[in-house]
């Protein structure tokens, strides 16, 4: 029997996955994956409206994929609860079968340097210094995909969410580039793209440039 080591199950689950089964050609569920996070974004890239997303930390154990669910837009009362799948994977699909089965189609992309789940450790005050953030219950998180992004502000303690947005970026020759696709706080958001300055050195990606509002942005995320 063919014994698969944790690194291996992880490599071959991480990366972006899409879904639409609701017979909406509009409607687009995104699946990301890392080595330790994954999230649910559900829209419409029609009249884009955001719809809903979930996710958390997850394990592995044999066939079962296990979600320690930390936020969830349609019912908080999941928030904390592990919620267990059986799993199926290939280079093309990955079937979650929890109370039914869905098959999620791989999206074709290489592995990039930002793939992974980074948190906001440090960003720019006031007083124009790089100032560390308190880590406590509430975080924001922004899961990464060689394609995809979503940022997510969340308190799993209190089961606050306050907000996610995400879409599709590039990393060029240091400058990171997102298009959004969905957000929920304002979705005349949807369309617009930003470009920054990107640097990463070992768990550190460091974050220059300036917002949609003009101001300056400089933050560095860690990675969880």
């Amino acid at each position: 029997m063919l014994c698969l080591t944790p690194v291996f199950i992880f490599s071959q689950l991480s990366g972006a996955y899409e879904l639409n089964d609701k017979g909406d050609p509009g409607e687009l569920a995104v699946l990301v994956i890392t080595e330790n996070y994954m999230s649910v974004a559900v829209f419409n890239t029609k009249s884009h409206d955001f719809i809903r997303t979930y996710g958390g930390a997850y394990k592995v154990n044999g066939n079962k994929l296990i979600l320690n669910m930390e936020f969830d837009t349609k019912d908080t009362n999941n928030i904390g609860k592990e919620i267990s799948y059986t799993y199926k994977s290939t280079d093309q699909y990955l079937e979650l079968d929890h109370t039914s089965k869905v098959n999620w189609k791989k999206i074709n992309e290489p592995s990039g340097p930002l793939n992974g789940c980074w948190r906001i450790t440090d960003r720019i005050g006031q007083d124009g210094n790089l100032n560390a953030m308190p880590q406590g219950d509430r975080k924001t998180l922004k899961i990464i995909s060689a394609t995809r992004f979503q940022w997510f502000a969340i308190n799993p303690k209190t089961k606050q969410f306050s907000g996610t947005g995400g879409g599709i970026y590039t990393l060029v020759d240091g400058k990171y580039t997102e298009k959004i696709e969905f957000f929920s706080r304002d979705k005349s958001r949807v369309g617009a793209e930003l470009s920054f300055e990107a640097s990463i050195d070992g768990r550190k990606w460091t974050h220059k440039g300036t917002s949609s509002t003009g101001s300056l942005v400089h933050e560095v995320w860690t990675k969880q």
